[in-house]
């Protein structure tokens, strides 16, 4: 297969995953709509199903992310950092700039313009733009792509076996980390050392999930996805006080 073949083979777009984004993105946009307080339990039923149906959302978009970005391998890696700084990173400051304006202008800030470039320079690299708290996301995606290029290279070094025993490693810690909090026993500080904890985790996921995982396996996937709503649902309404803290913030942003 020349050059010229490879690329056009890369650049075959599946409508699946295209509307799979699309859904994922139309999740995260209504989870914000979603009220908090609820005023019968009619509300509060649709609110505490549809809550952590729309939050899974934002890890099936980063596993899409993981699945196509470390499926490719990102072989030139000047040259990723350019593609990723031009679709991701000049949109988001110019989103972040818009918020930034309004700030100003709404606190009555007065400033040189200078000034207020490394001011907002300065909120942008310490994720503090006021009233824009959602774009946690963006500097997670920025975390990932600063990542992906050797994350890349290390997951395609491994076996099979091998990917499968850290993906498994990865969710024992995300799993004692979620029973501490609920626990009050706090893992944090040696978890925090481990590496690839957080929602790298999904990243990483995604792409193994499409490597290691068949299609005969997606009832066993479904049949846990329910018994995950059940038991968060179940936990809201007879165990509030057993909600770990990571989610309830999860839920405010």
């Amino acid at each position: 297969m020349n050059q010229r073949t490879a690329e056009k083979v890369e650049k075959v777009r599946e409508l699946r995953y295209d509307c799979l984004r699309a859904a994922a993105v139309t999740a995260i946009i209504m989870v914000h709509a979603m009220p908090i307080d609820t005023l019968g339990a009619r509300q509060w039923w649709f609110n505490h199903i549809m809550t952590p149906i729309l939050l899974a959302f934002v890890g099936v978009y980063f596993m899409l992310s993981g699945m196509f970005i470390l499926g490719r391998g990102t072989e030139d890696i000047g040259e990723f950092y350019k593609k990723r700084f031009i679709s991701v990173g000049i949109p988001f400051l110019a989103y972040g700039l818009i918020y930034y304006c309004y700030n100003a202008w709404a606190d009555g800030v007065r400033l040189s313009v200078p000034a207020h470039i490394l001011r907002y320079l300065g909120q942008a690299v310490t994720a503090g733009i006021p009233r824009a708290g959602h774009l946690w996301f963006m500097y997670a995606i920025a975390a990932f792509y600063l990542c992906a290029p050797f994350l890349a290279r290390m997951v395609k070094a491994m076996t099979d076996k091998e990917l499968r025993f850290m993906l498994l490693l990865m969710l024992g810690i995300h799993t004692i980390e979620t029973a501490g909090e609920i626990t009050g026993l706090d893992v944090k500080p040696w978890a925090q050392f481990v590496l690839y904890t957080g929602w790298v985790y999904f990243f990483l996921l995604g792409y193994g999930l499409k490597r290691l995982c068949r299609k005969e396996q997606f009832p066993v996937f479904a049949g846990l996805a329910v018994l995950g709503l059940v038991l968060e649902v179940g936990a809201d309404k007879y165990l509030p006080g057993w909600i770990p803290q990571s989610l309830i913030s999860l839920r405010l942003w």
